[in-house]
């Protein structure tokens, strides 16, 4: 099984979050990004869900950009739902 994380975060913070997807690739996982898997013109609060849908767990970006958005407050919602309803799901805060 390929591990599929999403990374939650807010796009003052795309850059870092970016690097450390590219080095999630190179390390044999399948990151769930936003820059990546959604798709300009469809409905984001959908995008959010289904990504995290698929996600096999969940990586928070804290920051002081991320506590501000309701976007991260969004998705953090559904990741923790998600955790909820699935006992082996992660959710992993990166401060």
């Amino acid at each position: 099984m390929i591990h599929r994380p999403f990374l939650s975060h807010q796009w003052g913070d795309k850059r870092l979050v970016r690097w450390i997807a590219e080095a999630l690739v190179s390390k044999g996982l399948d990151p769930i990004l936003d820059l990546w898997e959604f798709v300009p013109g469809n409905s984001l609060p959908k995008s959010m869900s289904q990504g995290i849908a698929s996600s096999t767990s969940f990586i928070l970006f804290w920051s002081k950009n991320s506590a501000r958005s309701e976007n991260v407050d969004y998705e953090r919602e559904l990741g923790l739902t998600k955790l909820k309803s699935k006992m082996d799901y992660r959710i992993i805060c990166v401060i």
